[in-house]
């Protein structure tokens, strides 16, 4: 009965007499069994009413586009709804360590020089071989063996060193965190550089020295110091800057400025320079002939790191230091602006979402929900806040081989590498105070 008088009911015509059929106020029904026309066969709309307004409808079209691309998955509508209604870019996805980045513990494998260094920052080698580690104040050299390093003053700095290099004449190049470079003469005589032609150089981040003699600097920020690069991070700094050291006069030129802390530099031929930039995570070659037209160019982009010193191998190819790998998560804060915002004002420093040096056993770290620590126990294949990576690159400058300290390990933070020849390699972890030694044995593996 209730069926036929719902049936009887559907197919009446209005009250106005338009002819219009009233299946549409039974569409919703849950107890009829009738038959009802399928939602795509119901024309309630009319030809004479608008379809909206031009730039409402364009975003719909953007949007039903995107859906077809990405599939029909809800899962996928706060992502459409970003990049094809909100317009925001959309960000590559972020590299997975497989081939030339597969996971290993090579870095683990490599030697204990000294377990004990107290804010380490840059390690080279002297002509016999022997690796000098900046750290605090002072220069090291360091000799023995891993469980009695010997480790000597050579220099005493006015400030915190940083990045290192040696002159072709025997001078050492020493970065001073806020107070530009220093540079020690052979006969002991020190002079120093502070200031650019563009502004102070607070933040030098790395030296390297070109063919003609002259020195190339990277200047991570002109507004933070060295010790504050996650704040530079968090607020999306650009103001890095690649300098010139003219030798022979003092003068220091800006050859490219609005970098994204640029991290390592080394000369490429008599023209261009290569350029490590953290937060873009790649390497650009930058012209520095003068005859440059169409800018930088990306050799190697979307790493998964953040990338540091670069290296030259003795025969070919380079080494790549990577100080912390890239996070979902960390990413997923930096495009959410409001809450980096909150985040920046209202949290201390120490637990942001933001990369690290080396985490910590504190328990107010961010976990994850689980995805780092299970148990009391860190996951090796988690996403990681610090970690140590180092990249071997060819001539071209694109990987080869990797190695790895993953998200257990204690050799997290690289950022400084040596290679007295190709089949030896110091590396630097910043994050835990360590020196280490990669041989033929470990380099071949």
């Amino acid at each position: 009965m209730h069926r036929q008088a719902v049936q009887g009911w559907s197919t009446s015509r209005d009250a106005l007499g338009s002819g219009r059929d009233e299946t549409g106020l039974f569409d919703n029904h849950v107890g009829g069994r009738g038959s009802w026309p399928p939602l795509c066969r119901r024309h309630f709309q009319r030809a004479h009413r608008a379809r909206g307004s031009a730039i409402g409808q364009q975003e719909l079209d953007r949007a039903f586009r995107a859906l077809g691309r990405h599939g029909m998955s809800i899962f996928n509508l706060p992502e459409i709804f970003r990049t094809h209604i909100m317009g925001e870019k959309d960000e590559p996805e972020i590299r997975t360590l497989d081939g030339p980045w597969k996971q290993n513990e090579l870095i683990g494998d490599c030697a204990m020089v000294d377990r004990t260094l107290e804010h380490p920052d840059d390690v080279i080698v002297d002509k016999y071989g022997k690796p000098w580690v900046s750290a605090g104040d002072r220069i090291y050299r360091i000799g023995g063996s891993w469980f009695c390093p010997v480790r000597s003053t050579v220099h005493k700095v006015g400030g915190r060193a940083g990045a290192m290099c040696r002159h072709p004449d025997g001078s050492l190049i020493v970065a001073i965190a806020g107070n530009g470079i220093e540079v020690i003469a052979p006969d002991g005589s020190r002079s120093t550089l502070v200031n650019s032609d563009t502004g102070p150089m607070k933040c030098i981040t790395s030296i390297a020295i070109g063919r003609d003699g002259n020195v190339y600097l990277t200047d991570g920020s002109t507004k933070f110091g060295p010790e504050q690069w996650v704040e530079d991070l968090m607020r999306s700094g650009e103001t890095g800057r690649l300098l010139k050291l003219y030798w022979a006069t003092g003068a220091v030129k800006t050859l490219r400025d609005k970098l994204a802390w640029p991290f390592g530099v080394c000369e490429i031929d008599d023209s261009s320079v290569m350029v490590s930039e953290s937060w873009k995570h790649r390497l650009l070659a930058v012209d520095v002939s003068g005859s440059e037209r169409t800018g930088p160019k990306v050799v190697l982009g979307n790493l998964p790191g953040y990338p540091s010193r670069i290296q030259p191998i003795e025969g070919g190819g380079y080494w790549l230091a990577l100080f912390a790998l890239r996070n979902p998560l960390i990413e997923f804060v930096l495009r959410e602006k409001e809450f980096l915002k909150e985040m920046l004002e209202t949290v201390p420093p120490r637990y942001w979402v933001a990369p690290a040096m080396a985490t910590s056993d504190d328990y107010r770290e961010a976990l994850q929900l689980g995805a780092i620590k299970q148990v009391g126990m860190k996951k090796p294949f988690s996403p990681p806040y610090s970690y140590g990576l180092v990249a071997k690159l060819d001539r071209h400058f694109q990987p080869v081989k990797s190695m790895h300290s993953r998200a257990d390990g204690k050799r997290h933070g690289i950022t400084g590498i040596a290679s007295p020849n190709k089949h030896s390699l110091f590396i630097l972890s910043a994050g835990n105070g360590k020196l280490v030694h990669a041989d033929e044995e470990v380099l071949s593996k």
